[in-house]
């Protein structure tokens, strides 16, 4: 396998393939995260040439549909207990979780990315083998117009599997952190809005001392959360949005759903989704969308920004631009969010303060949410 600095100069890729260099310019596209993931696939298959590291994957994975960090899998094995071939391999994957971090903007906000994760048909834990387990990666571009999915074994065989279709043998995959990724992001995404004066002041939101008008979300629904078989559990968020309270300016939060990972099951989160004191008018967007692991959180600043320019030229806003203002998010995002970047899931425009809303359908008639008013009470 190519070292990093090589794969930084050339190009070369996992299994010695040809691809994309590896770039840290935040800048570039979202295939510059797909090649660190196809490049941590390789090295994955690499390690996998090692006994301890193996016996550590089974450790961690047997019996689950979780991932694990491969931070954690080192950690668990020792670097003394490694083979130097895998010891090599282990650096790199930490140099290529650096440089993925770097890449997407989020540095500052998470220490580790890259996971893997077992895919396996019911029953199969017991047939894993794991020095021949094909490593495979999420492909880039339009789920709908992906023709094969990509993997690597430890002799550096190259497996192509169909994307529509679960293998019916167990499959490794190796690459980012869903959960992790989302809510680092998030982060960052809330704090630079923050920064922009896109969001309320914090005296705004305190509510230790008064009470405060909500909405709360006691149901959701998704009929279709966009992921296939490869990639996992779904991770959701949502963009609420609306007139700011204080002055002529769009106010954007982006809320992380945690809980929300599988299309056709019913969650009851009781989460409060919008704080209304936020708001001068007595309505607000709610803008649903699904992560995927190539988004670049500084292009999704971007492209919030973008939106909010767009609905800049007025001077004394009126109710009847909130909903404007969801339509300019949804078209200010990049055309890579409806495919394998964020995928947009369903919008409820205008939604009121006060109002209780029951298995209410969103607009692309994706979602359904119950939402009710809700007071919360400072101490």
């Amino acid at each position: 396998m190519k070292t990093l600095a090589t794969l930084l100069t050339i190009g070369f890729v996992a299994a010695g393939c040809h691809g994309e260099p590896v770039t840290s310019d935040p800048a570039k596209s979202a295939y510059d995260v797909q090649d660190i993931k196809r490049s941590a696939a390789g090295q994955v298959a690499d390690l996998l040439n090692d006994v301890s590291f193996r016996d550590a994957l089974d450790q961690r994975l047997r019996g689950s549909d979780d991932g694990v960090m491969l931070q954690e899998v080192f950690a668990d094995v020792g670097t003394d207990l490694m083979s130097a071939e895998g010891k090599s391999a282990a650096l790199e994957v930490s140099a290529l979780d650096s440089e993925l971090r770097a890449t997407k903007g989020i540095s500052d906000y998470t220490d580790s990315l890259l996971e893997v994760r077992l895919i396996a048909p019911a029953g199969a834990d017991a047939a894993i083998d794991w020095a021949n387990i094909p490593v495979a990666f999420t492909p880039a571009g339009e789920e709908s117009e992906w023709r094969e999915i990509e993997a690597f074994t430890a002799s550096g065989e190259r497996v192509v599997l169909d994307p529509a279709v679960q293998p019916d043998f167990p499959v490794l995959v190796a690459g980012i952190n869903g959960r992790e990724d989302l809510r680092a992001g998030l982060a960052y995404v809330n704090d630079e809005l923050a920064a922009l004066g896109l969001q309320p002041s914090a005296d705004r939101l305190q509510t230790a001392s008064t009470s405060t008008e909500t909405s709360k979300l006691n149901y959701i629904r998704l009929e279709d959360d966009q992921e296939p078989w490869i990639s996992g559990k779904a991770e959701i968020y949502a963009l609420v949005s609306g007139v700011d309270f204080d002055q002529d300016q769009v106010a954007i939060t982006a809320v992380d759903m945690p809980y929300l990972d599988h299309d056709g099951e019913s969650y009851t989160p009781n989460q409060i989704l919008i704080f209304w004191e936020t708001y001068r008018f007595a309505a607000a967007n709610v803008l649903i969308y699904e992560h995927d692991d190539n988004t670049n959180y500084q292009t999704l600043v971007q492209a919030l920004i973008s939106a909010v320019e767009a609905v800049l030229d007025f001077t004394a806003p009126q109710y009847s631009i909130i909903a404007r203002i969801a339509n300019e998010i949804v078209a200010a995002m990049p055309s890579g969010w409806f495919s394998n970047d964020d995928d947009y899931v369903d919008s409820f425009y205008t939604l009121e303060k006060g109002q209780h809303y029951v298995n209410y359908r969103g607009a692309a008639n994706n979602a359904t949410i119950t939402l009710r008013p809700y007071i919360l009470s400072g101490n």
